[in-house]
């Protein structure tokens, strides 16, 4: 292939490391991560909602949004605690910038997300859920055992921006390292959104 470079994300400026009409012998098969499954139960409703009961389909919701779906007008329930220390691939946040963000509604029915390590570089958003927009409720649920490490924009306990309403949301014995702008136990930045009832 043609010319690339090799960057440094890990400090604040992009350093170029630049070759040219390089030849790249593999010596053994490159693997990536299987695309996670969103086999969960409901149809969306308020009535009926999306059921979430395992980090399998945490990841593929994330994978849902990050992909484009938004959610609008949708909803999704934890059915129980959630165990995410099994995970096998790096977490991305739900909704991982403006122009993907997550847009339902998130209703934890007092259920907790436990165990979730997240370890960004300089890519911002950082959080369980990453960009939730004007029309997201995150609502009823506890985050334990967090542990988050970040060198970009914006990095949350429950979200890392939100725009929306986040309520009664828990954050317990996290250990968050956020070395850049906009960082917090609950929410990194809330733009004309709400944020109720919630501790830290």
């Amino acid at each position: 292939f043609g010319n690339w470079g090799i960057f440094n994300r890990m400090y604040t400026s992009l350093v170029a490391y630049p070759y040219k009409r390089t030849t790249i012998s593999l010596t053994s098969k490159l693997r990536f991560p299987e695309a996670q499954s969103l086999d969960w139960q409901g149809s969306g409703t308020e009535a009926d909602p999306y059921v979430v009961t395992t980090a399998q389909q945490m990841q593929a919701l994330a994978e849902s949004v990050n992909y484009g779906t938004s959610y609008r007008g949708k909803h999704i329930a934890l059915g129980g605690d959630v165990d995410m220390s099994g995970i096998t691939s790096v977490w991305r946040a739900i909704g991982r910038s403006d122009a993907k963000p997550f847009s339902g509604s998130f209703d934890g029915r007092g259920h907790s997300i436990g165990n979730l390590t997240i370890t960004m570089g300089q890519e911002p958003n950082a959080g369980i859920f990453g960009f939730a927009d004007s029309l997201s409720v995150i609502a009823n649920v506890n985050v334990t055992g967090l542990k988050l490490t970040s060198y970009g924009e914006y990095a949350g306990g429950i979200a890392a921006q939100s725009e929306g309403r986040i309520a009664n949301v828990n954050v317990t014995g996290a250990v968050i390292n956020h070395q850049n702008a906009f960082g917090g136990g609950i929410v990194g930045q809330t733009r004309n959104g709400t944020v109720d009832r919630c501790t830290f």
